[in-house]
């Protein structure tokens, strides 16, 4: 049996490792976006800058929500705050210059917390003689997730260029969905360690692979029936509510 703050020391190392990736990807990302959006260099300064404003606020003030709500919730909230920011990023890209400057303040605002939100937890739920060796791990979460972020999402964008000039329709999530599955799958037999539950898990996924494509038939139909940007995302959020309506009525017959 794994101690508990052992799991506790490689979550909360999975999430700096994430939110390292989340930071740092945009940093290759930005080189198609620029020329995609026809921004200046100063303007690429300040969509780099504008996240550290928001990380400055969250950064001093996590600490003291971290005292007065809990490590575990002001991290899980940061989680959070910065998946959905990080989701709507393409969409403030879309929208203006200025509306993706907010959207990075924002994102910077849900990473702030994640250092003194895991710095409150070991200061309590980890031993004092083990506390630097902890400290230490998860810090080399920083170089983990920045080396990744940046190969990952070079590769990703290049395969992805690649791929687009064959099929464009299927560039992103031909890549995204079995990488995510697999880790999910992974992660599920780790926290568990139990075959059956693993074995259930999986039926899951297999399940929502597929119905996840909902997202995407806006996109082929996009043309054809003159929508824009957002009509297109909309349509596809809506159509992810109908595919969980429909992954949870077929996994109840598995």
């Amino acid at each position: 049996m794994i101690p508990q703050r052992f799991n506790l020391i490689l979550y909360s190392t999975l999430a700096v490792i994430i939110c390292y990736i989340d930071r740092v990807n945009i940093s290759v990302a930005i080189i198609p976006m620029q020329e995609q959006f026809g921004w200046s260099d100063s303007q690429v300064g300040f969509i780099f800058s504008s996240f550290y404003l928001g990380y400055m606020l969250t950064m001093a003030l996590g600490g003291y929500l971290a005292d007065r709500f809990g490590g575990k919730f002001v991290l899980g909230c940061g989680v959070v705050l910065w998946s959905l920011f990080t989701i709507l990023t393409p969409l403030a890209a879309h929208n203006g210059f200025f509306v993706l400057l907010i959207m990075r303040v924002l994102l910077g605002l849900g990473e702030g917390v994640t250092f003194p939100a895991w710095h409150s937890l070991y200061a309590r739920w980890i031993p004092f003689k083990e506390r630097t060796r902890a400290v230490a791990f998860t810090n080399s979460g920083i170089a983990a997730g920045t080396v990744f972020g940046y190969a990952v999402a070079a590769l990703i964008i290049a395969f992805s260029s690649w791929l687009s000039g064959i099929y464009p329709k299927l560039a992103g999530f031909i890549i995204a969905l079995p990488i995510v599955s697999l880790i999910a799958i992974l992660f599920s037999y780790y926290e568990y360690k139990d075959v059956d539950k693993t074995v259930t898990f999986t039926k899951s996924i297999l399940i929502a692979i597929p119905v996840s494509y909902l997202f995407f038939l806006p996109f082929f139909f996009s043309k054809s029936l003159g929508m824009n940007f957002y009509l297109i995302y909309g349509s596809g959020i809506l159509l992810l509510v109908v595919g969980y309506l429909i992954h949870k009525y077929f996994v109840s017959f598995i």
